[in-house]
């Protein structure tokens, strides 16, 4: 299958809510391509699936691969509120004790 192949048929398991299928068939096309639009589906697989920190990860990636993207301030914001959502479901931690 080409990577072109790869990407539509990862577009499609994507807006089926199949993220796992999608970041396969999209982890397929950039191994064969290269292009770091499938790292940022992969990504956006990755935040569907509540799996914030490889999302981070792969926007990161995409930037990198990708230094002068048109929706750079977009990604770098996403991941912002990603890593705030880690943040945030962190334990926390609170110690009582009497004197």
């Amino acid at each position: 299958m080409a990577a072109a192949g790869h990407f539509d048929d990862g577009v499609a398991a994507y807006h089926k809510g199949e993220y796992a299928k999608a970041i396969q068939l999209f982890e397929a096309g950039y191994a064969k391509g290269k292009d770091p639009v499938y790292l940022f589906n992969i990504a956006k697989c990755h935040e569907k699936a509540a799996h914030y920190q490889k999302a981070i990860d792969y926007y990161q990636n995409y930037l990198k691969g990708k230094p002068n993207a048109n929706d750079r301030k977009d990604v770098e914001q996403t991941v912002i509120a990603l890593k705030q959502k880690i943040e945030a479901a962190r334990p926390s931690l609170e110690v009582h004790s009497a004197p």
